[in-house]
């Protein structure tokens, strides 16, 4: 079963995208800090990892995307932000993202990224 890390700092979101992830047929492994994932990812290693770009406490965005990149170099990592017009949004590969979703963003959206 393919696994899917989000990390967001409000629980509305990570409660739908577990939903959205678990209807795919898929597991979700939840955070909402960047020393929560730090933590997880010492012993998880995803498929997937859906990155809020601005996280309360940190480190955050790409700044945790580079860190957990050491610990799981082969998980897809996409960027995730309601600012349309942040660089990484435009131009996720050029930051190490495989993909961005701008919020909101509905089912249909995250299946084309996972």
């Amino acid at each position: 079963m393919k696994t899917v890390f989000i990390v967001d700092d409000t629980d509305f979101i990570l409660d739908i995208l577990s939903l959205y992830v678990e209807e795919m047929g898929m597991r979700a492994i939840l955070a909402e800090t960047g020393p929560q994932s730090l933590e997880i990812f010492q012993t998880q290693t995803p498929d997937y990892a859906l990155i809020d770009l601005t996280l309360k406490i940190g480190p955050q965005g790409k700044e945790l995307m580079d860190v957990l990149k050491i610990l799981s170099p082969t998980t897809k990592y996409i960027a995730m932000s309601g600012h349309s017009d942040h660089p990484i949004m435009r131009f996720p590969t050029t930051f190490g993202f495989a993909a961005s979703l701008i919020k909101p963003f509905n089912n249909e959206d995250l299946k084309k990224v996972l």
